[in-house]
This record gives C-alpha cells, sequence and structure tokens, in this order.
C-alpha cells in the first residue's frame, strides 16, 4: 500500500511539473500569451484568405475582360449588315459573364469562409490540447 502511495505521488509529480502554490499568476499569464498568438494567427490567416480573394478576383475579373474584348472583335470581324443584333449580342454576353463572374465570386468567398472556419476550429483544438498539457 505504501508503495502504491508513492508511486501515485510520483506519477502526480510527473502529470504537473510546473505545480506549486504561487504559480497561479504565471498559468495567466502563460494563457494570455497562448490568446494573443492565437489571435495574431487567426489574423494572418484572415489576410492570407483575403489576399487570396482579392487574387482570385482580379484574375477572374481579368479574365472576363479579355473574354468580353476577344467577342467584341470577333463581332466587328463579321460583316456589320445587322448592327443592331451585333449590339443585343454584345449586352447579352455581357450580362451572362457579369453573372458568372458574381456566382463564381460568391462560391470562392464561400470556400474560403469555410477554410477558415476549420483553420479555426484546428486552432482552437490545439490550442485546448496545449492548454490541457
Amino acid at each position: 500500500m505504501k508503495r502504491l502511495s508513492i508511486l501515485l505521488v510520483l506519477i502526480l509529480a510527473m502529470a504537473i511539473p510546473s505545480f506549486c502554490f504561487g504559480a497561479e499568476p504565471q498559468e495567466k499569464e502563460g494563457a494570455q500569451i497562448t490568446k494573443q498568438e492565437v489571435r495574431q494567427i487567426l489574423q494572418q490567416l484572415k489576410d492570407r484568405k483575403k489576399k487570396e480573394y482579392e487574387q482570385f478576383k482580379k484574375q477572374l475579373i481579368d479574365g472576363r475582360k479579355m473574354e468580353l474584348q476577344e467577342f467584341k472583335e470577333k463581332l466587328k470581324a463579321t460583316i456589320p449588315q445587322d448592327q443592331e443584333k451585333m449590339k443585343k449580342d454584345f449586352e447579352q454576353k455581357k450580362k451572362d459573364l457579369r453573372e458568372q463572374t458574381k456566382k463564381e465570386l460568391a462560391e470562392k468567398q464561400n470556400k474560403l469562409n469555410e477554410d477558415l472556419k476549420q483553420l479555426l476550429e484546428q486552432e482552437k483544438k490545439e490550442l485546448e490540447g496545449k492548454m490541457k498539457k
């Protein structure tokens, strides 16, 4: 029985290496530092996702502008017999591309938001794991 209690004390001492009656303020500081680090990581993640979204948006819009320009050149290259029909076709193409662009931007924004939520959950779990240790 005495060996068992000694073993129990030894296990507890190993499990709580920083146990000390005066250690409470240090633990709070450590937790606050950890919170601050997590906030910095989260801000970096948000900034990275925002930058990625802006880059995607710019590429998408530039691609659409090029597509419209090519379509316009094709229309000009055809025999200009039906100017009104060409203008309608151009406006319809422009409208379709605008709607498609909005849809793709919304999908990308939703995907980035989901990725960010997953990263936040992962960071939260890692933080909780660190706090338990």
